[in-house]
């Protein structure tokens, strides 16, 4: 008798507030995992919550062309990617790392048949090891895989539940934020930037984050092995895709930076080794931004050494319309030259600026 009240305690005080949490969250869904949200309005939002967000996009929403890649293609609005590549959506990770746009593009795929692939081509994402993610946000790869069962660590969480009681809430509706309930607009970090930053400002931050790069992880090995595996492989599973890759035009600052880190060789190799790859392919369309030195010398373009506006974001798309700046065997090499140049240059820009 004592163990049946013991077995009905248990269940009126854990069982039941676990499985009212379940169902809460399978009800709201607030990251659209199970279906669209249409009882309340979704937040594309949230450093955190874009590979959550993902999942749910790539699986429940209508598309036919994808731009993904990192915080450099978050300003990217929707209605200027339409221009190049029609019904499109985003699936910008901040920081992503080549192999969460590996994992994001395969699943994608699973459900929809993409037309047009727009992927920023970010250095950075292709240094480290093959299944890199960024280590200060939680990449679930547990809604991205064919386990049903596993999707118990988003239905009994504690964190998506605050996220369905946010949802419910509406609370981001009447914050600087609202900008965001707007698929326009989703992911985009344009709207925080109040006032043009200063191009000293921009210089001395840059110098005091200044650390020793591992030049294991930016060896010309180890990130033609990442590109291989994360981007390279994807394009020869999909030769229905076309195909438009983009280098985003960081400030001078970061090619002065990997010179002066010693790395600089080993990133000229590798985009040397990605053009003669990709020009096997005619689904594929390389572009190179970083040579335009009227932008990447011109720090007003910039919030920080990296990343650019939302000006030049839909400058991006123009380009790539007009197949202005797009990698061929007869400039390859001047454009290698130019990143070199600009390289060089940078000491001139900084010390001209700082006084």
């Amino acid at each position: 008798m004592k163990n049946r009240n013991w077995i009905k305690l248990f269940f009126i005080f854990v069982a039941i507030p676990v499985f009212g949490v379940g169902i809460i969250n399978y009800v709201v869904d607030p990251f659209q995992i199970y279906r669209k949200l249409t009882l309340y309005p979704f937040w594309y939002g949230g450093i955190k919550h874009e590979r959550f967000h993902i999942a749910g996009l790539a699986k429940n929403y209508k598309y036919d062309s994808v731009v993904v890649g990192s915080s450099m293609t978050e300003n990217f609005l929707i209605s200027d990617v339409n221009k190049l590549a029609p019904n499109s959506i985003k699936f910008s990770m901040s920081g992503a790392r080549a192999y969460e746009i590996h994992t994001v593009l395969n699943y994608a795929y699973r459900y929809k048949k993409i037309k047009n692939v727009i992927l920023g081509l970010d250095i950075y994402g292709l240094t480290g090891d093959i299944k890199k993610i960024r280590s200060s946000i939680e990449f679930p790869f547990f809604l991205y895989d064919n386990n049903i069962f596993n999707d118990v660590k988003y239905l009994f969480s504690l964190d998506v539940l605050q996220e369905s009681f946010d949802t419910i809430k509406k609370k981001h509706l009447h914050t600087k934020d609202k900008i965001l309930y707007q698929y326009e607009h989703m992911y985009e970090w344009q709207y925080l930037v109040k006032k043009k930053i200063s191009n000293k400002q921009i210089i001395d931050t840059w110098y005091n984050k200044l650390s020793p790069y591992n030049k294991k992880d930016w060896s010309f090995e180890k990130m033609k092995k990442s590109f291989d595996y994360n981007i390279l492989s994807i394009i020869k599973k999909h030769p229905e895709t076309k195909f438009y890759i983009f280098y985003p035009p960081y400030s001078f600052l970061a090619y002065k930076e990997w010179k002066d880190q010693g790395v600089l060789k080993d990133v000229l190799m590798l985009k040397k080794y990605i053009y003669d790859s990709l020009s096997r392919y005619k689904n594929v369309e390389l572009y190179d931004f970083q040579v335009v030195k009227n932008i990447v010398f011109n720090l007003n373009n910039y919030k920080d050494s990296q990343h650019f506006y939302q000006s030049i974001s839909s400058w991006i798309i123009k380009q790539m319309i007009n197949k202005k700046y797009k990698v061929t065997k007869d400039n390859i090499d001047s454009y290698i030259n130019i990143l070199k140049e600009e390289s060089n240059e940078s000491d001139k820009i900084i010390k001209r600026i700082k006084n």
